[in-house]
């Protein structure tokens, strides 16, 4: 009985190692293929090798940085690879957490780093005022498309405790486009207290509520504003 115990566990060691080797293996190629600029090749073999060993941290990056240029070269041909950017990315952190810092600098990922998922992949916690900040700066917030006109109002805030809201505008003398107010704002807890100067807009400060990816305005000043400029709709 011990013998035979021995001999099952002796294969069980083999074939994980074969198939680690195998796993290895596939995401090398698909490595050579990434660095030949044979993308849509390479997220192949990367998904070959993180199906065959899930617990194998590079094919899960590799296959998010593959996908995420892809993204970046032709937004609405491969926005179908969203969901598994994300899903891949919160694998990887899940396996290795030091990546998180890695995934903030790595230029493969630009075309998502500006994202909400993103940043709460990367370890930002909305509840915390610095990581609140930082996701408030680092995002382009935008209001609803209305077809093929460009989402309004654009709104942005900068670390020096600026912001700019961009309504897009098409009657007047002018070009269709955006029209800009300025202000400034502060941060208390999830709420986000603005300032606009032109009073035109705004006579007392104007209260948003940040809640989970979503910054609202209970008193209407402005339509809800997300991460989603929806550039694929028409």
């Amino acid at each position: 009985m011990m013998k035979k115990l021995l001999f099952v566990l002796l294969f069980i060691f083999i074939t994980l190692g074969i198939f680690a080797q195998n796993a290895i293996e596939l995401n090398t190629k698909g490595f050579q293929l990434y660095e030949q600029k044979k993308y849509e090749e390479a997220l192949t073999y990367f998904k070959k090798s993180f199906e065959l060993d899930p617990q194998y941290h590079y094919p899960h990056y590799n296959y998010a940085c593959t996908a995420a240029i892809l993204l970046a070269q032709d937004y609405c041909t491969y926005d179908y690879l969203i969901t598994e950017i994300y899903k891949h990315l919160e694998k990887t952190v899940q396996l290795k957490p030091q990546y998180k810092a890695k995934m903030m600098k790595d230029q493969d990922l630009k075309s998502v780093q500006d994202t909400y998922r993103f940043l709460k992949i990367a370890g930002f916690d909305p509840n915390k005022k610095a990581d609140l900040l930082v996701i408030l700066t680092t995002i382009t917030w935008y209001g609803p498309k209305p077809g093929a006109l460009p989402a309004s109002p654009m709104v942005k805030f900068s670390s020096d405790g600026r912001i700019e809201i961009g309504d897009f505008l098409i009657a007047g003398d002018g070009e269709p486009g955006y029209v800009y107010s300025y202000g400034t704002y502060r941060v208390e807890g999830t709420t986000i207290l603005i300032e606009i100067d032109d009073t035109d807009l705004a006579e007392n400060t104007i209260t948003a509520v940040f809640n989970d990816g979503i910054i609202t305005f209970p008193d209407g000043e402005l339509p809800p504003l997300s991460d989603n400029d929806d550039p694929c709709s028409a």
